[in-house]
């Protein structure tokens, strides 16, 4: 399975005119491991979601390392909580413990949250660096209410709001879930029900929602895995599809005609424009605010190549974020965090 990571960074607004040309490897050599270092020293098993902080620095939630890593703009990987054993510790950096963390975002204030697969709940790292817990009981389940008693089935993509409100697509439940800053935990959308409707937050239907993004507009946008499409949802809960068909394939051109192969992850950059990965065309996609879906980068073909995005390849895309200047950050099943950048 695929997820991702996916939300709205804070940006350097960047020339309108910039095209993405050219795909470079930012960190990993493609191999399973958990290895700190320099560029394609270091290893990753199974990254997931990511994140880009104001310097530049890119998170990243190593699933299978279960560890969350850091990645300099140079290039330089070191793991700032988890050792690579799985388990449910809070506490300091060196002593915390996760088990699948999925996707990672950054709030105004420099913490960092967490979703996680494995245990079921959404952790936090503070700026001091504490782990806790912030919302769920560890036990997979179904309940809004409080911090402590709220439950969630395999939590996936997260986003967060200028006021601190995180949104969770919680992929197993699948329903989009909203918590407070006080923990508080409620749901946005979905019945529960695996399928697919549009309307209405209370009656609308998802299908495996992963990836995250939210526009200055307060609306999210949902990468549906299992649905082929990207769902959106306005501030007054009415859930429409803005591209997709919900049937696998692979089409460029208007929203209600475009195909996607298992969408993994969202972002959305400073022109509104939501940037995809679509898993299972390793390739990114572009959709406009209009739901118009074009091709950024890779060929279709599951390979590994740099180079202009035109010849690009890819392993199956598990997270999507967007930097300064427009920068992507791509984290894929290749076990590499890739680079997508312009002129």
């Amino acid at each position: 399975m695929g997820a991702v990571a996916c939300k709205k960074e804070k940006e350097v607004p960047a020339d309108p005119a910039l095209v993405y040309k050219t795909v470079s490897t930012l960190a990993g050599n493609g191999t399973d491991g958990f290895t700190d270092g320099s560029g394609t020293v270091a290893q990753f098993y199974g990254p997931e979601g990511a994140t880009v902080d104001a310097q530049g620095n890119v998170y990243v939630a190593d699933a299978g390392n279960s560890s969350i890593r850091k990645i300099t703009p140079s290039g330089t990987v070191s793991t700032l909580a988890g050792n690579g054993t799985s388990g449910f510790v809070n506490g300091s950096l060196a002593a915390a413990r996760f088990n699948t963390p999925m996707d990672i975002a950054l709030d105004g204030q420099g913490n960092l949250y967490v979703t996680e697969y494995g245990n079921n709940c959404l952790r936090k790292i503070t700026p001091g660096g504490v782990v806790t817990t912030f919302a769920g009981t560890g036990t997979g389940g179904f309940a809004d209410g409080s911090a402590t008693t709220a439950q969630f089935n395999h939590p996936d993509g997260l986003v967060i709001d200028s006021q601190g409100v995180v949104y969770v697509s919680d992929y197993d439940n699948n329903r989009i879930r909203k918590v407070l800053p006080n923990g508080t935990v409620s749901t946005v959308a979905g019945t529960g029900q695996r399928g697919f409707a549009d309307g209405p937050s209370s009656s609308a239907k998802f299908s495996g929602p992963e990836g995250l993004a939210l526009d200055a507009q307060g609306t999210l946008y949902v990468a549906e895995f299992n649905g082929h499409r990207i769902r959106k949802i306005a501030p007054d809960g009415m859930v429409s599809t803005l591209a997709g068909t919900g049937v696998r394939g692979y089409a460029d051109g208007a929203g209600s005609t475009a195909q996607f192969n298992y969408v993994a992850g969202v972002a959305i950059n400073f022109h509104g424009d939501l940037l995809v990965a679509d898993a299972g065309n390793y390739c990114v996609r572009k959709v406009t605010p209009t739901g118009v879906v074009s091709t950024v980068a890779g060929t279709r073909t599951a390979g590994f190549a740099d180079g202009p995005v035109g010849i690009a390849q890819f392993e199956a895309l598990t997270g999507i974020a967007v930097g300064a200047k427009g920068l992507l950050y791509i984290t894929e099943e290749g076990e590499r965090i890739r680079k997508i950048a312009g002129e």
